[in-house]
């Protein structure tokens, strides 16, 4: 049985989760006025993790409409 599309829609709903927490977390972050180098690795850290799932959910999606 093929489970690329199931993969691809769950790596997708992943990604946006991440992203969501990823905004929340940011805010949080901003209004406590923590040290903005730290703030700038995670968030860069954050942003290589949601780009991944994406183009994991896009690669998922491919395979499963070949």
């Amino acid at each position: 049985m093929n489970y690329n599309l199931l993969y691809a829609i769950l790596f997708s709903l992943t990604s946006f989760g991440f992203f969501k927490l990823h905004k929340w977390w940011l805010k949080a972050r901003n209004e406590s006025r923590d040290s903005k180098s730290f703030t700038f690795a995670g968030a860069l850290k954050h942003w290589i993790i949601i780009i991944g799932l994406a183009i994991a959910a896009l690669i998922n999606f491919f395979k499963a409409i070949e």
